[in-house]
């Protein structure tokens, strides 16, 4: 029996499937980073917040900055999360300066530019800061099946609470802290001198 055609053909379809699943690969991260911008653009520039629910699979996993890893089942929906930073800040855009994919990661540096509505705008201005916020920051996003199942978050919070005028709210507060206290001292001295020149010192004949 002649085995070559056998082996030949063999040897084809090692090749073709081979080459079909290096396409596969880079055709599901081309659509991993369709998914992210479609997040971006879709969610926190149109409000269409259930996409966020589409994009994100429920049990996902978020690293945020310096706080807790929140497990599957414990990070708030990016749906509600999302839609409760629009409502502080409506006109926040986000400007892609950096995307990145490798196999089922996607990363964004990115730039936020939004300006603060209702109570927290009023604060801010109270204290002289006007314009919009700026800030920076990377997400990183791990897929499975074409969903988001990990996130990295990491955002330069300090610009944010500068820009927002929080250390100047502190200092404010700070000083009418130190003020009332003084007013409570000198109040506390004046009764007792008062309670003082009020005694009978008297002696008796």
């Amino acid at each position: 029996m002649n085995i070559k055609p056998l082996v030949l053909v063999m040897g084809f379809l090692s090749i073709a499937v081979g080459g079909l699943a290096q396409e596969q690969g880079p055709a599901q991260t081309e659509r991993n980073k369709e998914q992210v911008m479609r997040f971006y653009e879709e969610v926190w520039h149109n409000d269409n917040y259930a996409v966020a629910d589409e994009i994100f699979a429920p049990d996902y996993i978020r690293h945020d900055g310096s706080d807790p890893v929140q497990g599957p089942g414990e990070a708030i929906p990016q749906s509600q999360r999302t839609r409760e930073v629009k409502s502080i800040m409506p006109d926040l855009r986000f400007e892609y300066d950096v995307i990145m994919t490798d196999g089922d990661m996607v990363a964004v540096r990115w730039t936020s530019r939004g300006n603060p509505a209702g109570v927290p705008g009023i604060m801010r201005r109270l204290v002289g800061k006007n314009g919009p916020v700026v800030a920076t920051g990377v997400n990183i996003y791990r897929f499975r099946e074409g969903r988001v199942v990990e996130l990295w978050n990491n955002r330069d919070d300090l610009t944010i609470q500068q820009e927002m005028g929080v250390f100047r709210w502190y200092a404010f507060g700070g000083f009418l802290t130190g003020v009332l206290v003084t007013l409570l001292i000198g109040w506390a001295i004046r009764r007792l001198r008062s309670a003082r020149g009020n005694v009978d010192v008297t002696e008796p004949a």
